[in-house]
């Protein structure tokens, strides 16, 4: 069993997720949801993975995610219906890139200017990625 349980009783944790290898969801819930109730049986945890899953907490939607994936937990990563855990999320970034313009044209030929260059930090990889392809590769 992976031990999960916080000990400092003074941390509000604001998320909790709800892994359930039975039904294979990962259901992410705010932490007064009223469908969130944790119930320490012998075979789902609190705090903890047992054999048919466990309520794990969180401080952010980010990090819950991040753990399923660091973790390997299998399943399908659902949001609850009723609290909309994500309704209030600001992204958290997932990577960062450093993106250096290369002097072109008239730029080239200009000794003051500088090379340009500016970090991003991207939220969303998948409908970024799916921007740029039909931007560069879809319209030619």
């Amino acid at each position: 069993m992976l031990n999960l349980f916080n000990n400092d009783h003074k941390k509000m944790f604001m998320y909790i997720i709800d892994v359930d290898f039975k039904s294979g969801y990962n259901t992410l819930h705010r932490s007064e949801c009223i469908h969130s109730v944790p119930s320490d049986i012998p075979t789902k945890k609190v705090g903890m993975l047992g054999d048919d899953g466990g309520w794990i907490e969180f401080n952010s939607p980010g990090e819950a995610l991040r753990w399923l994936k660091n973790n390997k937990i299998s399943g399908l990563i659902e949001y609850c219906k009723y609290c909309t855990p994500l309704s209030d999320f600001s992204p958290e970034p997932v990577a960062k890139l450093n993106i250096k313009l290369v002097k072109t044209g008239c730029d080239a030929d200009c000794t003051t200017k500088s090379d340009y260059s500016k970090e991003i930090e991207i939220t969303d990889t998948k409908s970024i990625y799916q921007r740029l392809v039909s931007k560069f590769i879809k319209d030619k």
